[in-house]
C-alpha cells in the first residue's frame, strides 16, 4: 500500500483559469489566478486584487464533495460469513457492500465518477480526511483511474465537518458547477453548507446515507431531508441495501439538465 501522500494531487485552484465566453461577475484573487483575469477597476475600489469569474457551458464541472468527518460515520459488525461449499465456489459469487457509511460514500463517488467521466464530464474531488484531499477536476479514462485510487486510500479520520468543506472550497469553483455532497450528516449544518453553494451559484445535490440503517441514530433526517428540498436542492437517500445504481439515478438525471445562468433566467422572464 503507498503512503497517505498519494492520494493528494495539484490543487483545485488550477481549474480557476477556465475562461468561457460569459463574465459573471468578480471574486477574491486566490494563489494561482492568472493574472490577465484581474479586474482592476475593482480592484482599486476594494483596496484588494479581484478576478473575474465566468459562468459555465451547458455541461458543466462535476464536483464530488465527501464528508469524512470523525465520528460522523458509523458502522455495524457483521457476522463472519459460513464457510462456503465446492458448488458455490463454481459459481460468481455475490459481492456485498459492509455494514459502513462511509464505505458506501466511497461507493457512491466512485459510481458517480465513473458515470459522469464516461459521460464526458469533467469531475473532481474533495475530501475532509485527515490530510486534506483535493483532486483538480478532468475529463478521461485517466481521471477514472486517478478518482478510484484516491478514494482507495481515504478513511473517515478528519477533523473538518461537511460546511467546513463547503466553505474551503466552493469559493474556488466556476458559476454553474454540480456539487455532489456525499454526507451522513443529518444536521442543520447541512443546510447551511446547500445554502452556501446556492449563493454561490452552484448546483447542490445531497447524496444522504441513512445512518439509523446501519445502526447509528439519524433523529433530524426527515426535518433536513424537507428543508433541503423546500431549498430546490435534489437529495438522494441512500440506506444501508439499497441498490446504489437505482439509488443514485437522481443525480445522473439532474445534472444531464443545461446550467442557465440567473442572468439568463431574468431576461427570458421579461
Amino acid at each position: 500500500m503507498g503512503s497517505p501522500s498519494a492520494v493528494l494531487v495539484k490543487p483545485i485552484r488550477t481549474k480557476t483559469a477556465d475562461v468561457t465566453p460569459h463574465a459573471a461577475g468578480v471574486r477574491e484573487y486566490v494563489p494561482g489566478d492568472p493574472m490577465k483575469r484581474i479586474h482592476w477597476p475593482s480592484t482599486a475600489k476594494r483596496g484588494r486584487f479581484m478576478v473575474k469569474k465566468f459562468e459555465q457551458d451547458p455541461q458543466a464541472d462535476i464536483w464530488l464533495f465527501v464528508d469524512a468527518q470523525r465520528g460522523a460515520h458509523v458502522s455495524k459488525v457483521e457476522q463472519p460469513p459460513a464457510a462456503l461449499d465446492e458448488k458455490f465456489l463454481l459459481r460468481r459469487p455475490k459481492v456485498n457492500l459492509p455494514c459502513d457509511t462511509f464505505e458506501y460514500a466511497m461507493s457512491a463517488a466512485g459510481s458517480l465518477a465513473q458515470h459522469f467521466l464516461r459521460s464526458r464530464r469533467s469531475v473532481g474531488l474533495a475530501c475532509s480526511a485527515a490530510r486534506f484531499t483535493v483532486l483538480s477536476s478532468e475529463r478521461g479514462e485517466r481521471q477514472v483511474g486517478r478518482t478510484m485510487e484516491t478514494l482507495a486510500f481515504l478513511q473517515p479520520d478528519g477533523d473538518i465537518p461537511v460546511l467546513g468543506l463547503v466553505t474551503m472550497q466552493a469559493k474556488l469553483l466556476p458559476l454553474g458547477t454540480g456539487v455532489i455532497l456525499i454526507t451522513p450528516s443529518a444536521r442543520p449544518e447541512l443546510l447551511l453548507a446547500a445554502e452556501d453553494l446556492l449563493r454561490r451559484h452552484l448546483r447542490p445535490v445531497v447524496v444522504l446515507l441513512k445512518a439509523d440503517t446501519f445502526g447509528g441514530a439519524t433523529p433530524d433526517l426527515e426535518v433536513v431531508s424537507a428543508a433541503l428540498l423546500a431549498m430546490n436542492v435534489p437529495v438522494c437517500p441512500l440506506g444501508f441495501g439499497d441498490n446504489l445504481t437505482t439509488q443514485l439515478s437522481l443525480p445522473v438525471v439532474y445534472f444531464q439538465r443545461p446550467y442557465l445562468p440567473k442572468s439568463y433566467l431574468e431576461s427570458r422572464a421579461i
